[in-house]
């Protein structure tokens, strides 16, 4: 393929933060699916496994994270105001296919955490529900920070301590049932 010398206009570096934040709103969520009545399999493995999915799911929505820090920090945006179309990135077709790449990691994995904690709720019981409940003001209030955030350094900061907050309830999660899983803070 012929390389373009000439600078062309990227996709907006919003739309992978916008990704990653509906991932982590979504599994902030995690107690509101508990299915109350009627039989669940709590079969301590099958809690193992989907914690052990959500949390690898985890993990790879804060590898997107760190990638798209990496990423806008090589072009000077971290102190760009974060908002639509405020942090343009010109390149080549390289630079625009590690964006889209970034891009589509940060979809997958935001999928995949969506899909791990859907799973997960469906297995916990109501004290489970009532320990994530009590994280969904802190949830909330970091969710209202990071898409309010001024600059995508400060966006990208508060997602970091977001993930790093369901990382713990995970493990909360998982030490009721004394699971052991792995706090990698990234």
């Amino acid at each position: 393929m012929k390389k373009i010398n000439k600078p062309i206009l990227d996709p907006d570096p919003f739309s992978i933060a916008i990704a990653i934040s509906t991932a982590c709103s979504a599994a902030a969520a995690i107690g509101t699916f508990v299915r109350t009545g009627g039989q669940k399999k709590r079969e301590r493995k099958n809690i193992r496994n989907q914690l052990h999915k959500a949390y690898r799911a985890l993990n790879s929505t804060q590898k997107c994270l760190n990638n798209f820090v990496s990423f806008i920090d090589q072009f000077g945006h971290l102190g760009a105001p974060f908002r639509i179309a405020s942090a343009p990135i010109l390149g080549d077709r390289e630079i625009i296919n590690d964006l889209k790449r970034i891009y589509m990691e940060s979809c997958y994995a935001g999928r995949d955490l969506i899909a791990a904690v859907v799973e997960l709720s469906n297995l916990l019981d109501d004290n489970d529900a009532i320990e994530c409940q009590k994280n969904v003001m802190k949830f909330d209030d970091f969710f209202r920070q990071a898409v309010t955030s001024p600059t995508y350094g400060q966006y990208t900061n508060t997602m970091g301590e977001f993930i790093i907050e369901l990382k713990r309830v995970l493990n909360r999660i998982a030490n009721r049932y004394d699971i052991q899983i792995e706090m990698n803070r990234g």
